[in-house]
């Protein structure tokens, strides 16, 4: 494109010359790009402009930057903000945004600067002014120096950044780019700057402060988790000790029954509330069975057809052998008495495995 002050034109050459295009411009502001097809006869649309609602020229109006990715698309560039918020927030976007420092106190001798905006689609080149040769440092000389200047960015970023363009007036038509965004340069009151720096340097202390506070609260963590890590070791060997002795009375219970049940006194096993409600018979040959299931060895116990046989049977059922998961201690057929005194004693644990039948 080629801009002078009373007219823009626009210029191609195809590569193939046997391929006819055109650019048409409708009325509705789409700009399209056509190219002849010899089979049909007709045009064919190869290229439509705008794409996306943020290659509508202007919709977020001056000061506004336009980005798709947001809903809604337009937002007012940082220190700036909607000139009415009201018609803002009701998608209305067609007075722009305004400066929170009002431009009326820059002052160009008083420290007015620069914010740096990235990854900027530039504005509307109109009221703007180019120079190929400067750089970047000089532009920012130059623009500074100018009051009315209120923008300039490097105008080919290829080779080494060159070449300057200057903004007088508002800025139109900025969009935010996720890819082969352009630095903006917007002039701000000092104030503005200052503000900025302050900013920074808070963010900075903050940050300071975080990373000195970071090992504090990790060696807290640390030393908390170390001492529930000792409690822990410290209960561990208690609860098993616990468990142990619950075992080690279980055990002691079956052994009772089964002494009980050899010295024929199973009857002393019926709970009281029962024992006027059942037959005795029946419940003997209960426990009975019941002893013959938890024997020790696997072949010593019937099975369940056998269990039902002798639950609906009276034949002599054979004596209960040394049931499983019992210490051996003697319990069986020795009384315990004080005078009988053992130096040591050695336990052992059998342990019952099911096994299909």
């Amino acid at each position: 494109m080629t801009g002078v002050t009373v007219e823009v034109y626009y210029g191609f050459q195809l590569i193939n010359s046997s391929v006819y295009s055109r650019l048409a411009l409708n009325p509705d502001g789409v700009v399209q790009r056509l190219t002849w097809n010899y089979r049909t006869g007709d045009w064919n649309v190869y290229l439509s402009m705008p794409v996306d609602n943020c290659d509508i020229y202007g919709l977020c109006q001056g000061y506004g930057s336009c980005n798709i990715g947001n809903s809604p698309v337009c937002g007012c560039l940082d220190k700036f903000v909607p000139k009415y918020p009201r018609d803002w927030d009701n998608a209305d976007w067609s007075n722009g945004c305004v400066r929170e420092t009002p431009l009326v106190t820059l002052d160009c001798q008083r420290g007015d600067g620069f914010l740096k905006y990235p990854g900027k689609r530039l504005p509307d080149p109109r009221n703007s002014s180019y120079n190929g040769n400067l750089t970047l440092q000089e532009c920012h000389k130059v623009c500074l120096e100018n009051c009315s200047c209120m923008a300039y960015a490097n105008s080919d970023t290829r080779n080494g950044r060159n070449g300057c363009l200057l903004w007088f007036g508002e800025l139109f038509d900025v969009r935010d780019l996720t890819e082969n965004g352009q630095d903006l340069y917007i002039r701000v009151a000092a104030s503005e700057i200052n503000s900025t720096a302050l900013q920074s340097g808070t963010r900075r202390k903050r940050g300071g402060k975080v990373i000195v506070a970071l090992p504090i609260v990790a060696g807290i963590l640390l030393l908390c988790l170390g001492v529930a890590l000792y409690v822990w070791k410290k209960k561990k060997p208690r609860q098993q000790e616990e468990q142990l002795m619950r075992e080690g009375e279980q055990n002691d219970i079956m052994a009772r029954r089964v002494k009980l049940f050899r010295e024929g006194r199973a009857s002393e096993l019926i709970d009281t509330d029962l024992s006027d409600s059942c037959y005795l018979f029946e419940v003997l040959r209960s426990i009975h069975i019941g002893l013959l299931c938890v024997q020790q060895s696997p072949e010593d116990r019937p099975s369940m057809s056998s269990v039902v046989m002798m639950l609906g049977a009276e034949s002599t059922l054979p004596q209960p052998k040394e049931p499983g998961f019992f210490t051996k201690r003697n319990l069986f057929f020795e009384e315990f008495s004080s005078s009988n005194q053992t130096a040591a004693s050695a336990n052992e644990i059998s342990i019952t495995m099911l096994q299909a039948r």
